[in-house]
C-alpha cells in the first residue's frame, strides 16, 4: 500500500496534535486537551521519512538502488518495458528527489514555525473553554478587541467643551477638572468634588429661556421650603441667602424679574442671568442661570465662602451658544498658538494671521491663512523678522503687515518698528513697502476708501510713550494726519469704508483702560468722539458686520474678557452679543460676509496663555 501524500501526512499529524476546538481538527474526536508542541514536532518528523532520526536518507536509498539499464526499472516507474528514456527519467528523478528533499526541509521548518504558536494558542483557548460557563463553540470563545469599545465613547458636547475651556481659563483654572465631570447627556454634565470645599456641581442646558426659567424656579423652590422668592437680597461672600440678577461686570441687580428675563428682552449687559443662594439641608447651595446657552447650574458645599469663591470665577468664564440668538462656535484650531496678532482677508477670501507671541518670551515670524470654504489652515511664507503687536490690513489686492515690536535679545519688546511689508502677488514672500514716519506697536489700522489709516500705539525703550500722530498711506507715501484725541495703545479699530472707528485702548498699562470710541474722517482730517463703550477695555478685536461695529474680547487687570459688544453706526447705540465661546485678548478679528472670526489670542492676562483657537459667530440678519 502506498503512503499518503506528504502534505496529507503533515495535515494529519497537525490534526492529531490539535484540540477539537481548532478548525483544523476535522479528523479527530474532541479530546478537550491540547498536545504539547513537542508532540507536534514528533508527528511532523514521522510524516517526513527523510528527516526521521535513524531512518535511511534519500541519498542512501538512491545509492542502494540498482543502476539504471535497459532492463532495469526504477521502483517508482510505471510497469512498462524499460528503454533509453528510463535513463533520462532516472536523471530527472534524482534531480527531482533532491529538489523535493530541499523543499521538504524548508517546508517542515516553515510548518513548525507556524504550527508551534498555533498549538500554544489552541492550548490556551481549550484551557479557557474548560472553565465553567465558557463558550464551547467550535471556534472558541470570542472576546472584543481591546482597540474597540463595545459602546463608542460620546464626543464632548458644547456644554462639556465649555466646562473644559472654563477649567483652562485664567480665572477658573483647575476648578472644573474634566476627570471629575461626567457627561450624562449632550445637555447635562455632573461634576463630583471638582475643587476643595465643593461637594458637587451640576450643569444643564435647555431648548429655550422659558424652559430654563421654569427649571430654575423649580430648583430654587425645592431648596427654599417649596417657595420661590426673587429680588430680595444680593448673594455675597458673607451673604448666604438671596436671589438676584447678575452681570458680567461682577455686579448684581434687582431691576429685572424672572418673567422679564424669560422673554429674552433683557440684554446681557443688563443682566446675564440670575443667582440664588441658601444654606439648607446641611449644605450651602448656589443656583444660577446663564442666558447665553440657556444654562442652569447649581453647586453645593459645606462652607459658604468655599462655594462663593468657586462660583464667582466659574460662572464668569463659561462661554456657551445662546439658544435663539447666533452663538459663537469653536472651529478648527490654527497651526500654532499665538497672541498679539492682527488679521487681514486676501483677494481670495482667506484670512491671514502673521507673527505674534507664542509665549511671554518668544515672538515668531510664522504666518498662516484660513480658508473658510474648506475649513483648513495653511502655512504662509515667514515674515522677514519675528514680529508681534503688528497691524494688518488688506490693500491693493494683497495683505500688508505694519509696524509692531521686534525682540532684541532677551527683551521681547525690544524696539518699535516702522517697517511695512506686503505679501507678493504669488503669495510666496514679503516685499518691503514704504516705512511709517513713526515707529509703533500695539496700534490699530484699517483701510478707509483707498487709503490705509494707522492710529494709536506706543513706542519702546526705557521710557515708552504713546504715539499721537495719525498716519495715512495713499498708495505711494505716508503722510501725518490729525492726532488721535484720546491716545492709547492696544486699541481696536475697523472701517465702514468712509470712517475709521477706534474702541478702547490704554496708556501703557491695563490699569489705565479707556472706554473711548473715536471716529476719524480722512477726507476732512478730523476726529470725533462718540458714545463710550459699555465698559473700559483694551487688547480687544474689532470688525464691522451689517452696519454694526463689533468689539470682541479684551483684558483688564487680572481678567480676560469674553464679552462682545455691538455699536449701531446709524443709531449710535450699544448692545451686547453672545459672549465668546472662550474669553480671549490679543486676538485677531475679521469679518467675511455675515460671519465674524475671532482667531488665536491669549486665555490669560498679559503675555501668557497663547492659544490656537478659532471662534466663529454667524449673523442671521
Amino acid at each position: 500500500m502506498r503512503r499518503n501524500s506528504f502534505f496529507g501526512q503533515v495535515l494529519t499529524a497537525v490534526a492529531r496534535s490539535t484540540p477539537a476546538t481548532n478548525p483544523v481538527n476535522d479528523l479527530t474526536t474532541d479530546t478537550r486537551t491540547a498536545r504539547p508542541a513537542s508532540q507536534l514536532l514528533t508527528a511532523i518528523a514521522r510524516a517526513t521519512p527523510a528527516f526521521t532520526p535513524g531512518a535511511q536518507t534519500l541519498d542512501a536509498k538512491l545509492k542502494a538502488s540498482p543502476q539504471p539499464g535497459p532492463a532495469t526499472r526504477m521502483p517508482h516507474a510505471a510497469p512498462d518495458a524499460g528503454s533509453a528514456e528510463d535513463v533520462i527519467d532516472f536523471g530527472r528523478t534524482i534531480r527531482s528527489a533532491r529538489q523535493r528533499q530541499s523543499y521538504r526541509r524548508a517546508l517542515v521548518v516553515a510548518l513548525a514555525a507556524f504550527a508551534i504558536p498555533v498549538i500554544v494558542a489552541s492550548a490556551f483557548i481549550v484551557k479557557a473553554s474548560l472553565r465553567p460557563g465558557a463558550n464551547t463553540s467550535p471556534v472558541g470563545p470570542v472576546s472584543p478587541s481591546p482597540s474597540h469599545s463595545s459602546s463608542p465613547k460620546a464626543s464632548a458636547s458644547a456644554l462639556m467643551t465649555a466646562l473644559i475651556l472654563a477649567n483652562e481659563s485664567k480665572g477658573a483654572k483647575g476648578l472644573l477638572p474634566p476627570s471629575t465631570c461626567k457627561q450624562d447627556t449632550r445637555t447635562h454634565v455632573t461634576c463630583t468634588a471638582p475643587a476643595t470645599g465643593i461637594t458637587a456641581a451640576d450643569f444643564q442646558t435647555y431648548p429655550s429661556l422659558t424652559a430654563l426659567y421654569a427649571a430654575y424656579t423649580a430648583k430654587v423652590s425645592s431648596l427654599n421650603s417649596g417657595q420661590f422668592k426673587q429680588n430680595f437680597s444680593n448673594c455675597g461672600p458673607q451673604v448666604t441667602y438671596g436671589e438676584v440678577g447678575w452681570t458680567h461686570q461682577l455686579t448684581q441687580t434687582t431691576s429685572y424679574t424672572v418673567a422679564q428675563m424669560a422673554t429674552g428682552l433683557v440684554k446681557d449687559d443688563q443682566a446675564a442671568g440670575r443667582v440664588f443662594c441658601n444654606d439648607t439641608q446641611g449644605l450651602e447651595y448656589m443656583v444660577w442661570t446663564q442666558d447665553d446657552g440657556n444654562m442652569l447650574g447649581y453647586v453645593s458645599g459645606p462652607v459658604h465662602t468655599d462655594v462663593w469663591n468657586w462660583w464667582v470665577p466659574v460662572h464668569n468664564n463659561l462661554g456657551l451658544k445662546t439658544g435663539a440668538q447666533p452663538g459663537w462656535e469653536l472651529s478648527g484650531n490654527s497651526l500654532y498658538a499665538t497672541q498679539q496678532v492682527g488679521a487681514a482677508v486676501d483677494s481670495n477670501g482667506r484670512i491671514w494671521v502673521a507673527g505674534g507671541l507664542t509665549d511671554a518670551q518668544d515672538a515668531t515670524a510664522k504666518t498662516e491663512y484660513y480658508d473658510p470654504t474648506t475649513g483648513t489652515w495653511t502655512p504662509g511664507p515667514n515674515l522677514p523678522v519675528p514680529l508681534h503687536h503688528a497691524m494688518m490690513v488688506s490693500y491693493q489686492n494683497t495683505v500688508w503687515v505694519i509696524g509692531g515690536f521686534e525682540p532684541r535679545g532677551s527683551v521681547i519688546i525690544g524696539v518699535a518698528s516702522a517697517r511695512v511689508f506686503r505679501l507678493n502677488q504669488n503669495q510666496t514672500g514679503w516685499v518691503e513697502a514704504p516705512s511709517l514716519h513713526h515707529a509703533r506697536g500695539a496700534g490699530a489700522a484699517a483701510v478707509v476708501g483707498n487709503k490705509i489709516v494707522v492710529v494709536g500705539g506706543r513706542n519702546a525703550g526705557t521710557s515708552p510713550a504713546e504715539v499721537v500722530p495719525t498716519e495715512v498711506f495713499d498708495g505711494t507715501s505716508w503722510k501725518d494726519a490729525a492726532g488721535i484725541p484720546v491716545p492709547g495703545d492696544h486699541l481696536a479699530a475697523a472701517s465702514d469704508g468712509t470712517y475709521l472707528y477706534t474702541v478702547g485702548g490704554r496708556r501703557l498699562e491695563a490699569s489705565s483702560n479707556t472706554a473711548a470710541v473715536q471716529r476719524f474722517d480722512p477726507v476732512a482730517n478730523r476726529w470725533v468722539q462718540l458714545k463710550a463703550a459699555p465698559g473700559k477695555v483694551s487688547d480687544a478685536g474689532a470688525a464691522i458686520v451689517g452696519g454694526r461695529l463689533i468689539v470682541a474680547g479684551g483684558e483688564s487687570i487680572g481678567t480676560v474678557f469674553g464679552t462682545v459688544w455691538a455699536y449701531d453706526l446709524a443709531s449710535g447705540t450699544w448692545s451686547s452679543l453672545p459672549n465668546l465661546a472662550a474669553p480671549r485678548h490679543g486676538l485677531a478679528v475679521a469679518a467675511i460676509g455675515g460671519t465674524l472670526y475671532a482667531i488665536d489670542g491669549a486665555s490669560q492676562p498679559g503675555h501668557n496663555g497663547s492659544t490656537p483657537t478659532l471662534q466663529t459667530l454667524i449673523f442671521t440678519n
